[in-house]
């Protein structure tokens, strides 16, 4: 018999693997942080012994759930504006409440309640954008949790940074900084075709390069974003390759698009998915 540090027993697993395989009455091991073995669980009960069992009788089990875009810290901002326009949202209540309150503390905090409230409802990890993400990936640490995360990248001041290049220097701390954590990794992040220059996304995109990492950026989360876009550059946002392969190597390999609408998910090239690689359970 071999000692696991955690036997559940009972319920039904969805293992979500190529063929959505389902084990009733099933099993896991777990010794450390690693899934050892899945099974049934008269199977696993033949050759696991544990001084922790769980009760796992009329649950359902499953790998966690991934959260594939997140402002974590704004969960701070809920409720002081809902149901309305997302451009008036933004410039009339969103961004100014950022300007007046968002520090290290309160991106902290946000984050870790983010965080509580991911694992509460099954999410083990997420992607996250937003402003101080050395915080968030603090808390991230702190809770267990898998992320994905960059700091926001604009052409105008957050509160985080003055210049897009002093964003672009923080880009690179935090890829220098958490390059070997087994939990957080690192992504360059313009915000959106929308609130980014040309020459903004084109530095943003060497840099991910450099790294080898990921470089998630908003396409058009709607037909207004795609319109705005349009007068304000005179180009269609999508394909995103008209854009910008003159100025870097066409589409990075490690760019991907966030919220394309429909227009856009019909027309973008090579926008790759780029996933979470499970190192623990």
């Amino acid at each position: 018999m071999t000692e696991a540090d955690t036997l559940i027993l009972g319920g039904t697993i969805l293992c979500l693997d190529e063929r959505m395989t389902q084990i009733p009455d099933g099993a896991l091991a777990i010794a450390g942080d690693t899934l050892v073995a899945v099974g049934r669980e008269e199977e696993l009960r033949g050759q696991f012994t544990s001084q922790n069992i769980i009760d796992g009788n009329k649950t359902l089990i499953m790998p966690g759930l991934i959260n594939s875009h997140t402002h974590a810290a704004m969960t701070c901002f809920r409720g002081i504006a809902d149901d309305m326009n997302l451009m008036d949202w933004l410039n009339h209540y969103i961004f100014p409440a950022e300007a007046r309150n968002v520090n290290p503390e309160l991106a902290y905090w946000g984050s870790l309640l983010a965080c509580a409230e991911m694992i509460k409802s099954g999410t083990t990890s997420f992607c996250d954008m937003y402003i101080f993400e050395e915080e968030t990936a603090r808390a991230a640490q702190e809770a267990g949790m898998r992320c994905l995360l960059g700091e926001v990248l604009f052409d105008f001041p957050s509160p985080n940074y003055q210049t897009p290049q002093e964003g672009l220097a923080y880009s690179r701390g935090l890829l220098e900084r958490w390059a070997d954590d087994p939990l957080i990794r690192i992504a360059v992040e313009p915000h959106a075709l929308y609130t980014c220059s040309r020459p903004l996304l084109v530095e943003a995109i060497k840099l991910a390069d450099e790294f080898e990492a990921p470089s998630p950026c908003i396409s058009s989360k709607m037909p207004r974003k795609s319109a705005i876009w349009r007068t304000s550059s005179d180009r269609d946002p999508c394909p995103i390759s008209r854009n910008l392969a003159a100025s870097t190597n066409a589409l990075s390999p490690f760019m991907a698009s966030i919220w394309m609408n429909g227009i856009c998910a019909s027309s973008a090239i090579r926008a790759v998915r780029w996933s979470i690689t499970p190192k623990a359970i």
